[in-house]
């Protein structure tokens, strides 16, 4: 009986992405923000005492839904157009282009952007991207190749979005967390990652910054 539901769902999943694929991308996309930066939340002490933030949940699911999701169905679309085949050569061409150019472009644009919805200025935003990507790009590369060599060798094409969103709940926590450590510590990250930190000190733009113990 629950694998006969299961393939239901399945099925009505892939009616929904043949007839809104939009629609049905934004929705699930939805769903994996919230429960996301509500892990994150949840396991970083600092962010215990202080309660939900769901002003900071509100900027996260927003990056999801109006920017990520429509442009991953896209890139998916074209990876799939422009390396249809499934062989180990196509397959690299897709996790390359996937890691080098997608990637890159959607961490940059998540610092980026959900700064500016906190209310920032572009400078700030982009001191936030200059000071967490490169940390979270070589994060990214220790797991995300093999996730995605899979994926796109194996998973149908209008899965591949869902099977990433619920692979990556734990790295998107990640994400949300380097995307918020400045509000929630006041202070930068620097090219090292620690996850969570409580309390650090660490040299950034010519000056000594500590946190409170």
């Amino acid at each position: 009986m629950r694998s006969f539901r299961l393939a239901r769902l399945a099925e009505g999943f892939q009616r929904a992405m043949a007839r809104w694929p939009m629609g049905t991308t934004m929705a699930n996309t939805t769903v994996l923000w919230v429960v996301s930066d509500s892990l994150s939340q949840s396991i970083a002490p600092e962010q215990m005492d202080l309660g939900h933030d769901w002003a900071r949940t509100g900027r996260m699911v927003s990056y999801g839904v109006f920017f990520y999701a429509g442009l991953a169905l896209k890139w998916y679309d074209l990876l799939e157009r422009k390396f249809p085949m499934t062989s180990i050569r196509m397959v690299s061409c897709k996790v390359a282009a996937d890691q080098l150019i997608f990637t890159p472009i959607t961490a940059s644009s998540l610092f980026f952007l959900t700064t500016l919805l906190e209310g920032k200025s572009v400078q700030t935003a982009r001191e936030k991207v200059e000071e967490r990507l490169l940390p979270t790009l070589k994060m990214n590369w220790c797991i995300w190749p093999f996730i995605q060599a899979v994926n796109l060798s194996v998973v149908p094409p209008p899965w591949r979005i869902l099977v990433i969103n619920a692979a990556c709940i734990p790295w998107l926590a990640f994400v949300s967390w380097m995307a918020n450590k400045r509000t929630e510590h006041g202070t930068a990250a620097t090219g090292s990652i620690t996850w969570p930190e409580p309390s650090w000190t660490k040299l950034s733009t010519g000056r000594i910054q500590e946190a409170v113990v």
